[in-house]
């Protein structure tokens, strides 16, 4: 079986995730698990849709943010305690669903036409670990990633990739992005002989989303998230 997760906050639900629970709504296959992580917002559902408290669920995501709330984050590549929302989503959900392989879709992404199981199954091949949207000489773009759960490397990888914000790790790192957090997690277990990976996208350096999930689904980054311009 096949998982979706994404998160969102209430006001980032009324700016823009309302599109993304919209147009899943109308285009992913009801076979489809999938796993919202929210603060208080009650979407209408699909059957094959479920909300899970963020922090409820991640009282660790709420230490780690009081622990770090006085440090500045006006540069996003700082951005730690913004983006630690989407990690320990991605842990949560990877820890505790039952689905075989998990696809993060950032929730500002509108889908646009049929995503099925073996639309999603495609990119990530069996018995590699993570598939991902690589960037020659920058962090991977991480708008989408895919886990295989059943991956025997699994535990350890997720284990390893949240331990940046459980021990704060993350501010080891020259940026602290999600990016760069998945970016060092794989890379250690890819030296380490643990995990096979697939970069969907060698030698392209942006609109790597886009581009894979053309004529299916639209990252609708930046001002256009907010509507504020159509993208073609």
């Amino acid at each position: 079986m096949i998982g979706i997760v994404t998160t969102f906050s209430d006001k980032n639900f009324t700016e823009y995730a309302h599109q993304f629970i919209n147009s899943a709504r109308q285009f992913v296959h009801h076979g489809i698990k999938m796993y919202l992580y929210v603060d208080n917002t009650k979407p209408e559902l699909s059957k094959n849709m479920q909300t899970l408290g963020l922090e409820a669920n991640n009282p660790n995501l709420t230490e780690f943010k009081e622990r770090h709330k006085d440090k500045d984050e006006s540069n996003f590549m700082h951005g730690g305690k913004r983006f630690a929302h989407k990690s320990y989503a991605i842990y949560h959900a990877a820890m505790n669903s039952d689905v075989e392989k998990l696809f993060w879709f950032d929730a500002d992404t509108v889908f646009q036409n049929s995503i099925t199981p073996e639309y999603l199954d495609k990119f990530l091949p069996n018995g590699m670990f993570t598939c991902y949207l690589g960037r020659p000489g920058r962090y991977t773009e991480t708008g989408f990633i895919g886990y295989n759960l059943k991956h025997p490397a699994c535990e350890e990888f997720m284990n390893t990739y949240i331990s940046y914000y459980n021990e704060d790790k993350i501010y080891d790192l020259p940026f602290q992005t999600d990016c760069h957090v998945y970016d060092a997690t794989r890379e250690q277990m890819v030296a380490e002989n643990k995990i096979t990976t697939k970069d969907l996208t060698p030698g392209m350096g942006k609109s790597n989303f886009n581009f894979i999930h053309k004529g299916f689904a639209i990252h609708n980054k930046g001002e256009h998230k907010l509507g504020k311009t159509k993208r073609k």
